[in-house]
C-alpha cells in the first residue's frame, strides 16, 4: 500500500494493543459492568429493552431459526436481532444458559471485547503505515478514544463494535493477506450477528475490495465471482438463522433525511469538548454525531506545513481510488437528501422506491463512520510520512494527550452511569400481592392499545415487561427496532374488538392505557371481570371474580369516576386531555386530536341540568383531492344529523340533542356521540408522506349547552 513495506513482525509485542484496549475500557467504562449479575446499569433507557429481550430469549425454547424470540412481543415478536441484543453473544450464552446464574448479563463482557478489538484492529491498520511500536501505540489510542465510538456507550451497545469497520478498512488496504475470502466471510458473518448497520458498512467495503481484486487479472475475476457467490450464500444463511427475515415484508419505517449527518458534524463537539463549544445551530440529532476530537484537529494543524509535499497523499489515493468512491457513497448517504450545513439546509427529491429502501437505514448519520475512520487514518498517514520519526512521535503523543483530556467532557458522564452501584434486580412499583396472584392465573401480559416503542416505555411499561420476564410470561409490552406493521395493525384491531365487546382472552392479563379506560369500563362484564387500579397501572383481569381464593381489589375503576363532570357552557379542549374520547381517535396534539378511522366516539357525562345541544369546533381533513368530509352523527344510538365540511379551516357546528337520547342518557349517566366518517383517508394514500392514519376530523373543542 505504501512504498516502504518493511515490518518487524518478529518483534511485534502482542500484548500492547490489548493493554491499550483494557486501559481505554477501564478509563471510559469502568470494571463494574463486568459483573454478569450486575444489571443496575442496564435499567434505564435503551439498555433496558436490550437486556429484557435477552432474558425472554434465554428462557424460550430453542427454535429454528435459532434467533426467534417468540415470547417477547407475542404476535409482534420476531428475532433477537431486532431488539439490538447482540445476537452473536445472545445465541452463544443461551447455549450455556443452564450453567449461568439466574440473573446474567453479557453486555459488560461485550463492551470489553469491543475495546480490545478496537485496539487490536487499529494497531493492525496503523501497522500498514509504520513499523514503530511507539507510533502504533499512540495512534491506536486515538482510535480507541474516538468520540463516535465512546458516544455509543450511552446505550447502543451493539453499535460500540466499531472494530468491525476498522477491520474492514484493514482488509481492503492490506495487500498481503492470504485467504481473504475466509477473512471477509468471518467479518461479514460476525457483523451481521452484531448489528445490521455495521453489516451494511462492512458489506460495501467488502464489495469494494472484491472489485479491486477482480480488476487485476482474468484469473482473479473468476475467483472473485466465486467468492461473491459463496459469501452471499453464507451471509444469507447466517441472516436467516439469526432471524433477520422474521419481520416479513411489511415494515413501515420513516426517518431517512431526519437522522442524517450535518456536513459540519466533524467540527461540532456537542458537549464532547471543554474548549470547543457546540456550533451555533439548533439540531437534536444524536445519530448525526461525528465529532473528530481536538486531538485530531491538532494533527490537522501540523499537516499544513507538509502539504506542499503531496506525494504521500497522492500515492495513497491513487492506489485506493475505488475505496475513495465507496467512501464518497457513504458520505452522500449519510447526509441524505435533506442536506444540512450548520443551520442551513436544502432538500432534493428522491423516488419513492429509493426512499423505501433508504428508510431501512434511516439513521443515515451512522453511515459516515467508515469515512470518519478513514479521515483519521489518512491524517496519521500524512503525519507519520511527512515528519521525521522523533517529531511525528512527539506530535502524536501531544495529540493523544489532548484527545484524552478534552473528550473527558463527553465520556465522564457516561462512565458515571455505567459505574452505578451493583444490583441484581431493578426497582419496581409492582408491590401489590395482586401481581403474585395474577402470575398463577395468566400466561400472557398484554397492553391495550398495543404499540411498538411506546413513549411510556422508560417511565412505565418496561416494569410490565420486567414483571413478565421474572415470571416467565409472554408479553406484547415490548420495544423492537423493526416490526411487521401488518401484524401491529391486526393486534390493534384485536385489542379494539376486545374493548368494544368486553370479551378478553382468559389466559391474558390486560394493562389498559389512559385513552382506553373509558371504553373498557363501558363494556366491562362486571359479573366475572375486574377493572382496577393497582400500583399506578389500570389492570383488566378476566374471570377474576370467579376465583374464590383471589383477593378483592379495592380501587376498582367505575365509568362514572372516569368522566369528569362538565359544566354547561364550559369549553372542553382536546389538545392535551383525551378523557372524553372513547374510540377511533389518534394521539392528542398541541392543537387538538385527529379522528382515526371511519368511526369515532365521544362519551360525555350528564349533570343535573338538561343538555339541549353540543357545539363542536373542528377542522376537516380536506385538500384539492378530498374536497369534503361527511359526518353522520348519532347520540345514544339515535341518528340526529348529517354534517358536510368543505373548508380547510376550523369550523363550528351544532348537534341538537333529541329528548329520547337525553332520556336514555339519564338512565346511563352519559351521552354517547357516534361519528361515522365515510370519507376518512390517510395522507399516505394521497401521496402526502407516510402517515397511514385514516383522517377525517380534527377535534379542537366542544361546549355543552
Amino acid at each position: 500500500m505504501y512504498k516502504n513495506n518493511s515490518f518487524k513482525n518478529a518483534n511485534f509485542p502482542i500484548l500492547w494493543p490489548f493493554l491499550i484496549g483494557l486501559f481505554g475500557f477501564l478509563l471510559a467504562v469502568g470494571p463494574r459492568v463486568l459483573d454478569p449479575t450486575n444489571i443496575a446499569w442496564l435499567e434505564q433507557g435503551d439498555p433496558s429493552f436490550h437486556y429484557l429481550a435477552w432474558v425472554f430469549y434465554r428462557a424460550s425454547e430453542w427454535s429454528f431459526p435459532i434467533g426467534l424470540n417468540p415470547n417477547y412481543g407475542i404476535e409482534l415478536s420476531n428475532s433477537i436481532v431486532y431488539s439490538d441484543s447482540i445476537p452473536l453473544f445472545a445465541i452463544f450464552f443461551k447455549i450455556f444458559s443452564d450453567f449461568l446464574p439466574d440473573v446474567f448479563q453479557y453486555f459488560g463482557i461485550w463492551l470489553l471485547t469491543c475495546f480490545l478489538l478496537q485496539s487490536w484492529f487499529s494497531w493492525k491498520l496503523v501497522g500498514l503505515v509504520t513499523d514503530s511500536n511507539l507510533k502504533k501505540a499512540l495512534a491506536t489510542i486515538l482510535f480507541v478514544f474516538s468520540p463516535i465510538m465512546l458516544f455509543r456507550l450511552h446505550g447502543h451497545f451493539a453499535l460500540v463494535a466499531h472494530f468491525l469497520i476498522i477491520a474492514a478498512l484493514y482488509l481492503v488496504l492490506a495487500n498481503k493477506i492470504k485467504s481473504k475470502m475466509i477473512a471477509w466471510g468471518a467479518l461479514l458473518s460476525v457483523s451481521l450477528l452484531v448489528h445490521g448497520y455495521l453489516f451494511a458498512m462492512v458489506g460495501l467495503i467488502w464489495l469494494t475490495d472484491l472489485i479491486v481484486r477482480a480488476s487485476k487479472s482474468k484469473y482473479t475475476v473468476k475467483k472473485c465471482v466465486y467468492e461473491f457467490l459463496i459469501l452471499v450464500i453464507v451471509v444469507a444463511f447466517v441472516g436467516w438463522v439469526a432471524g433477520y427475515f422474521s419481520v416479513g415484508k411489511s415494515i413501515s419505517e420513516l426517518g431517512y433525511g431526519v437522522y442524517s449527518a450535518n456536513i459540519l458534524a466533524v467540527f461540532d463537539s456537542s458537549g464532547w469538548s471543554y474548549i470547543l463549544k457546540d456550533l451555533p445551530y439548533e439540531e437534536n440529532n444524536l445519530e448525526g454525531f461525528n465529532y473528530l476530537g481536538l486531538g485530531v484537529f491538532f494533527i490537522i494543524l501540523f499537516l499544513f506545513p507538509i502539504l506542499i509535499d503531496k506525494n504521500n497523499l497522492i500515492y495513497l489515493l491513487n492506489n485506493n481510488k475505488l475505496l475513495v468512491v465507496s467512501l464518497l457513497c457513504f458520505f452522500v448517504f449519510s447526509v441524505s437528501n435533506v442536506v444540512t450545513f450548520g443551520g442551513s439546509f436544502f432538500e432534493y427529491p428522491l423516488p419513492d422506491f429509493v426512499l423505501k429502501y433508504a428508510n431501512i437505514f434511516r439513521a443515515s448519520g451512522r453511515m459516515f463512520w467508515p469515512v470518519y475512520y478513514m479521515i483519521i487514518f489518512v491524517l496519521l498517514y500524512m503525519l507519520i510520512r511527512g515528519y521525521k520519526q522523533t517529531t511525528s512521535s512527539i506530535l502524536l503523543a501531544v495529540a493523544v494527550l489532548i484527545q484524552l483530556t478534552d473528550t473527558h467532557s463527553g465520556w465522564v458522564g457516561i462512565r458515571d452511569k455505567l459505574m452505578a452501584d451493583r444490583e441484581s434486580n431493578w426497582a419496581t412499583p409492582l408491590i401489590s400481592s395482586f401481581w403474585h396472584e395474577a402470575e398463577v392465573h395468566y400466561q400472557k401480559i398484554r397492553w391495550i392499545n398495543p404499540v411498538n416503542q411506546s413513549d411510556l416505555w422508560h417511565e412505565k411499561t418496561r416494569h410490565i415487561a420486567y414483571y413478565a420476564a421474572e415470571y416467565n410470561k409472554s408479553t406484547d409490552t415490548v420495544r423492537l427496532a423493526r416490526i411487521n406493521s401488518n401484524k401491529l395493525l391486526q393486534l390493534q384491531s384485536r385489542a379494539s374488538l376486545s374493548l368494544e365487546t368486553g370479551r378478553y382472552d382468559d389466559d391474558s392479563l390486560y394493562l389498559i392505557d389512559d385513552q382506553s379506560k373509558s371504553l373498557a369500563a363501558l363494556n366491562l362484564n362486571e359479573e366475572i371481570d375486574v377493572l382496577a387500579e393497582v400500583d399506578g397501572f389500570t389492570v383488566l383481569a378476566p374471570n377474576w371474580r370467579k376465583c374464590t381464593e383471589c383477593q378483592l381489589l379495592e380501587n376498582e375503576v367505575k365509568l362514572s369516576e372516569l368522566l369528569t363532570p362538565i359544566t354547561l357552557g364550559e369549553r372542553i379542549e382536546f389538545n392535551q386531555s383525551s378523557t372524553y374520547l372513547l374510540s377511533g381517535w389518534s394521539h392528542t396534539e398541541l392543537w387538538g386530536t385527529w379522528s382515526n378511522g371511519t368511526e369515532s366516539t365521544l362519551l360525555l357525562p350528564l349533570g343535573k341540568k338538561d343538555v339541549i345541544s353540543i357545539t363542536i369546533e373542528a377542522i376537516p381533513f380536506v385538500n384539492s383531492i378530498i374536497t369534503k368530509q361527511s359526518l353522520n352523527i348519532s347520540v345514544n344510538g339515535l341518528h340526529v344529523d348529517n354534517i358536510l365540511l368543505t373548508q380547510n379551516e376550523p369550523s363550528l357546528f351544532e348537534v341538537k340533542i333529541p329528548k329520547e337520547a337525553l332520556e336514555l342518557g339519564r338512565i346511563k349517566g352519559f351521552l354517547k356521540i357516534d361519528l361515522k366518517l365515510p370519507n376518512a383517508i390517510s395522507p399516505k394514500e394521497l401521496g402526502e408522506g407516510e402517515d397511514v392514519r385514516l383522517l377525517a376530523l380534527g377535534l379542537i373543542a366542544l361546549t355543552m349547552y
